[in-house]
């Protein structure tokens, strides 16, 4: 293990940073089980509709924030905005997916959301070639122009698979008075047993892997990596996301999605460690392609997996119930892995042992397939 010194990272500023990156999860982490729940009443468009007209509300707001309260009040906007979209759509991908193509429609949505990542980085970081303040300006605009073409398209392209049969007041009364705010939806996923649990063990610790590479990976300029060599290597965890996602749910319903669980943690731990363990460039370069590899084979095999599980259930609670583990996993994340990080006085150390954990929850979903009467 490298036993290089380690800065105080963890000092004000960064505590802000961190401070601001979480708090786009608190909203969604309180609020992901009751818009579950109320999917059924109201409807998804609807909900939809209503987190697009959230973000279109921040980036109005953005350019107009001066302090660091005004920024934390805006953000509370946006990570509400974000559950509100989320949740709807996976609910919605739940419910179009054919039995047989579970994880392969996930894997499509997946790849998706990648691209968009990748392709707003790019953009981002055109704009802010042309200032901070004027970048923010253009970014928003673009925002602004992407919302309304999606709330056009949400409104009029897409065909609702439950009719809402109560206005979004009602809905919102009905969550508060007879499901009990998260109640319902914590008693509907309990219903799946077992394979509930490993899939939020599964979602959990996977959010959390991810949230640590993008604290922590580039911070390894510290250890004598140049930044470009960093950014090069920050890119290659993202590149098979895009490349392997959809591919893995093809392979997750055709040949088992449990199999390819425990073949993408395996690679995905294994060389998560190696990440971990190394600090010349072009190893972690190989390292980096090669665990993201396995951990873009767990998410379509884990989601397709709990799509099948979630059958005959009220399907928006358990998204519901399942993003709150993801969102848990991202305010917890960059916490915990930089008390380990602190204590050990080295930033490789997290990469270690999550390397580690990733490899022991074969252990559970081995134990799943033995539990399971059904194939999958």
């Amino acid at each position: 293990m490298i036993n290089a010194s380690y800065p105080s990272y963890i000092d004000y500023q960064y505590i802000i940073v961190g401070a601001l990156v979480g708090l786009c999860y608190l909203p969604s982490f309180f609020f992901d089980v009751p818009t579950g729940e109320i999917i059924c009443s109201v409807g998804k468009k609807r909900l939809i509709s209503l987190g697009l007209l959230g973000v279109i509300i921040f980036s109005l707001l953005l350019p107009f924030v001066d302090s660091l309260v005004s920024l934390f009040a805006i953000l509370l906007i946006l990570g509400f905005s974000n559950q509100l979209i989320n949740v709807p759509t996976r609910t919605y991908v739940m419910e179009i997916s054919p039995s047989k193509k579970t994880a392969e429609y996930f894997g499509l949505l997946e790849t998706g959301m990648q691209m968009g990542f990748v392709v707003s980085a790019l953009l981002g970081g055109a704009l802010l070639e042309e200032g901070i303040i004027e970048s923010v300006d253009l970014i928003c605009i673009l925002a602004i122009l992407t919302c309304i073409g999606a709330l056009v398209l949400i409104n009029f392209g897409i065909k609702e698979t439950i009719v809402g049969r109560t206005s979004l007041i009602s809905g919102i009364r009905s969550v508060i008075t007879t499901d009990k705010f998260i109640m319902k939806g914590i008693r509907e996923y309990q219903t799946l047993k077992s394979a509930g649990i490993v899939v939020l063990l599964l979602a959990l610790f996977f959010v959390i892997t991810d949230s640590l590479i993008w604290a922590f990976e580039p911070l390894y300029y510290s250890l004598g990596i140049s930044t470009s060599a960093m950014g090069v290597i920050l890119a290659m965890f993202i590149l098979p996301f895009i490349i392997f996602q959809a591919p893995a749910g093809y392979l997750a319903d055709r040949f088992g999605k449990i199999k390819l669980l425990v073949f993408g943690l395996l690679i995905a731990g294994t060389f998560l460690i190696l990440f971990g363990l190394t600090r010349n460039p072009n190893i972690m370069l190989i390292a980096a392609f090669t665990s993201a590899m396995g951990m873009a084979l767990i998410i379509p095999a884990y989601e397709g997996f709990l799509t099948d599980v979630s059958c005959g259930k009220d399907r928006g609670c358990v998204v519901g119930v399942w993003d709150t583990a993801e969102d848990f996993g991202y305010i917890i994340g960059p916490i915990v892995g930089g008390v380990i990080a602190q204590f050990y006085k080295d930033i490789t150390v997290p990469f270690v042992l999550m390397g580690a954990i990733l490899i022991l929850l074969i252990v559970p979903v081995l134990l799943l397939k033995k539990s399971t009467t059904k194939t999958y």
